[in-house]
């Protein structure tokens, strides 16, 4: 009597592994990456907050300026600067636009570049 052999099922040990680097590499990308977007978010609320603030309806420009990034500057982000921030007239009053960039190393000279663009508020 012959038996036919019994089907294996499951993982084998190499492809455990090579599922345990792919999680592993994108898990250190979401590591890296996530101050950077945390920053972005900052960066949204210092902006959505000038857009609320009723004093910045008479400031200067480079008192707008200076107000955000002081705000910036209490919430630790770095990858900004004035330069970035441009402000426009606009029919109903002042459109403050913030355009940057973050770099941020991930292995040795590898570097990811994620651009933020197209952050603008009314100030009325």
């Amino acid at each position: 009597m012959i038996m036919a052999p019994r089907k294996q099922q499951g993982m084998t040990a190499i492809s455990f592994i090579i599922l345990l680097m792919i999680f592993g590499f994108i898990g250190m990308i979401a590591i890296k990456l996530f101050p950077v977007y945390l920053e972005h978010f900052k960066v949204s609320s210092a902006l959505k907050s000038m857009a609320s603030d009723q004093r910045s309806k008479d400031a200067s420009d480079d008192e707008i300026k200076e107000t955000i990034m002081k705000k910036l500057q209490i919430d630790d982000v770095k990858s900004l600067t004035k330069d970035d921030i441009q402000i426009s007239d606009s029919r109903d009053g002042r459109t403050v636009t913030i355009e940057y960039e973050s770099r941020v190393n991930m292995v040795g000279n590898v570097d990811a570049v994620v651009k933020f663009e197209g952050e603008r508020v009314e100030i009325h």
